[in-house]
């Protein structure tokens, strides 16, 4: 019989399982589809959006944000680099080409310090940035993409307990929050879409 993987809050469950077919669980991974759908509802005004990535870790999530924005009505700006040192000049030839800034986890581009000078830049220019969790929410990004760690340990719970039962486990799709924050927004001179 074969053993079931259960994996909780981690990126990329494939590399770390190995691709076991009986691998399931809550991952850290958003589906680019959805982060686009709440970049679009957040932040109406963004028609291009700069991805900012290292193409030897994150050409694949690239190619299919750059297909599913096309439903959007977005178009994504490749802002390739492939050292920490080509950042600021990447950016540099880029800000008159995106409305904002999409920071996606990479090893290329992500540290603390980093990500601070990337959204000083951005507020600088005008250009709100999109990040994946509380501390880019915090260092000034417009829009982050937060898991509250509690939810998604209850969310592995049900699932370890349908496992248990001899249900069939299913992949999910970790439970999250776009956060807005206003503050920067209006700094920005943005406008956050009116709630229905």
């Amino acid at each position: 019989e074969k053993t079931a993987w259960l994996y909780s809050m981690i990126l990329n469950p494939p590399k770390v399982s190995g691709g076991a077919e009986t691998a399931c669980g809550v991952s850290l991974d958003i589906p680019v589809k959805r982060q686009l759908e709440t970049v679009a509802q957040g932040l109406t005004a963004v028609k291009r959006l700069g991805l900012l990535y290292d193409p030897r870790y994150n050409s694949e999530f690239f190619t299919n944000a750059a297909t599913e924005a096309l439903s959007l009505d977005v178009k994504i700006v490749p802002l390739k680099v492939s050292s920490k040192k080509d950042i600021p000049v990447v950016l540099k030839q880029q800000w008159e080409n995106i409305d904002a800034l999409w920071l996606i986890p990479d090893q290329t581009v992500i540290s603390e310090s980093i990500v601070q000078y990337i959204i000083k830049e951005a507020l600088f220019k005008k250009t709100p940035v999109i990040g994946y969790n509380r501390f880019f929410y915090e260092s000034g990004a417009a829009l982050a993409f937060v898991f509250d760690y509690e939810e998604l340990g209850r969310q592995t719970g049900r699932l370890a307990a349908k496992m248990l039962m001899g249900k069939t486990c299913e992949k999910e799709i970790p439970i999250f929050r776009g956060w807005l924050n206003l503050r920067v927004i209006d700094k920005l001179g943005m406008t956050v879409p009116e709630k229905k």
